[in-house]
């Protein structure tokens, strides 16, 4: 209702200004002069504002006081037979204790370790196997990098397995093919020449 209320007010005064200006009169009157009832109008209403604000407040503190009126403080303290005491620590603690307590202070505490059991310790290197592979596919000719890698668990050698292929390849060394999308990787020794292998044309991938 309040703010159906003041929507309606600023309508009316909308209407009132227009139907000012379309009904006959005097032509010579200021604008200025005119919004003057409009603003003290403004400043009145802005007031009953306010006003309703305080009151509002008013009311909230008067309902809180008599609410708190209803209620009875705890004048008494503790009933007899109760003591407010913190309790004993050391209740229960001997001598032996004690000592126990400071030699296990003055030991030695144990050195941080940290664990590495998950470090991958590189046993072989990208150069390494291209010389390997350098000497073993001639032999075999064509094959699958599954054929490649057949028996081997350790996932760090068939990675640089991988890598040592790429570098043959690079090296015109073998012919690399793929039958179809994620199908196997046939591998094809394509080089005939006797010139030996630049192992320093490896990349290294060190870690």
């Amino acid at each position: 209702m309040d703010e159906l209320s003041e929507f309606l007010l600023y309508a009316a005064l909308l209407l009132e200004l227009k139907s000012q200006r379309l009904l006959p009169g005097p032509d010579d009157v200021d604008a200025d002069e005119e919004a003057i009832g409009w603003e003290e109008r403004d400043v009145l209403l802005a007031r009953l504002l306010e006003l309703r604000a305080y009151a509002a407040v008013a009311d909230a503190l008067a309902r809180g006081l008599e609410a708190g009126a209803l209620t009875v403080p705890r004048v008494s303290g503790l009933d007899e037979g109760f003591e407010a005491a913190a309790p004993d620590l050391l209740e229960g603690v001997g001598v032996a204790d004690l000592a126990a307590a400071y030699l296990r202070g003055l030991e030695d505490r144990p050195a941080p370790s940290v664990d590495l059991d998950h470090v991958t310790v590189e046993t072989v290197t990208v150069a390494e196997t291209v010389l390997t592979l350098a000497r073993d596919l001639p032999e075999r000719g064509s094959l699958s990098f599954r054929e490649l890698v057949a028996g081997i668990e350790d996932r760090i050698e068939i990675i640089v397995r991988f890598l040592a292929v790429l570098e043959l390849c690079k090296l015109g060394r073998v012919r690399l093919g793929q039958g179809q999308t994620f199908g196997d990787l046939h591998i094809t020794w394509v080089h005939d020449g006797e010139d030996p292998l630049d192992v320093g044309l490896v990349d290294d991938y060190a870690g």
